[in-house]
Formats: structure tokens, sequence, C-alpha cells
């Protein structure tokens, strides 16, 4: 009001409307100064690297998988912080809240991620075929048949197919060392037994027979 006064005032001077232009000058900068500006960078930022994550994520049980549903859990997060990214009336302090949310929702759903464990299996495989490398078939003592070895074999190649597969579960991997240490433990069973000779003695006083095995 007071910057306009001069214009109505016909005895103003040049200098008078000079600095009452000044003044308004400065009252606009200043106004314009005031204006919010709500600054969407890190929330964009998030959100595309929550969908990056999203689209290479494969539900399922094998290992690196996430487990089936997670996925929904992490749109709905995205969808959630899309629609702040869009709104045109949202404040600095909504943005910011929702990059922190979507962070949570990210971090949350990579702890998911499935990791399958083969140690166990390879320890039983090594020992399987060390095992079965050592055998000998023949008849004699501690020696073993050739259809035992033939049997040990299929059951460490069994394992072996499912050690190399990428997509089993953890369930199939201990499914697998579980029946190789049963074939191993039958085949250790199946081993030719020493041979039992037995020594007759017989007693002719008491009329008593002993027999002997060695």
């Amino acid at each position: 009001q007071d910057a306009g006064a001069p214009l109505v005032d016909a005895g103003a001077t040049q200098t008078t409307i000079d600095q009452a232009i000044v003044t308004l000058n400065n009252a606009v900068a200043a106004f314009k100064a005031s204006a919010i500006v709500v600054t969407k960078d890190a929330l964009a930022t998030a959100i595309s690297k929550a969908q990056s994550i999203y689209t290479a994520a494969i539900e399922g049980l094998a290992d690196g998988q996430y487990p089936v549903g997670s996925k929904v859990t992490l749109q709905t997060a995205i969808n959630a912080a899309i629609s702040v990214n869009t709104n045109a009336n949202a404040a600095q302090t909504d943005v910011d809240q929702a990059v922190i949310d979507l962070q949570t929702a990210v971090s949350a759903f990579q702890i998911l991620k499935i990791t399958v464990s083969k140690t166990a299996l390879v320890k039983t495989i090594s020992a399987a075929q060390t095992l079965y490398n050592g055998a000998i078939v023949g008849t004699t003592e501690g020696q073993y048949s050739a259809s035992s070895k033939a049997t040990l074999q299929t059951a460490i190649d069994a394992a072996t197919a499912v050690n190399g597969n990428t997509g089993v579960s953890q369930a199939q991997v201990d499914t697998a060392n579980a029946h190789l240490l049963v074939a191993e433990a039958t085949f250790k069973a199946s081993v030719v037994p020493p041979l039992v000779i037995s020594t007759v003695i017989f007693d002719g006083e008491k009329k008593n027979i002993t027999l002997l095995n060695t």
C-alpha cells in the first residue's frame, strides 16, 4: 500500500517515485523467495531403485529367490511412494517420510532373500565318493559286491545332480543329503564279513562236543 501511494500523489517527486519502485521490487523479490519449494529428487531415486529391485526379483524356493507373496508387499510400498511423488500438494515432510518408508520396505524385502546352503551335502558327497573309490569288488573279507557299489554310485550321482542344480530348495538339498547318508550306511553294512572258521573238539570221556569259532 505504501509503495503505491506516490502513484496517486500528484506532488510526488521523481526521487520519491524511484524509491517506491525499489521498495516494490524488493517486496516482490522477498515474496518470491518465501515460496515453498518441495524437493522430490530423493524420492524419485528411491522409487526407481525399488522398482528395479522388484523387477529383478523372482519368487520361489531356490537360492536367491524370494518367498511367494513378498513382491506384492514391496509393490504396495512403491505405489504409496509414487502417490506422494505425483501429489502436487505434498509437503516436504510428506516426501521425506515417503523416502524413509520406501527404503524401509526395500530393506525388509531384501532380508527375505532365500539362501540355500549345500555345505553339508557337498561334505556327504565327498565322503561317499571316497568310500566308493576305496571299495574293492570281491567276495573276500572287507570287499563289496559289484551291485552294492553300483547302488552307491547311483546315490552319489543323484546327490551330485541336486548339488549342481541352482533351482533347488533347501528342503530338496536336505532330502538329497539324507538319502545319500542312508545309501552310504547301507553300503558299509554290505561289506563282506570276516570268514568264520569253526573247530570241533570232542571230549571222549565227557562225551561233549565243543565248537570254537575263530
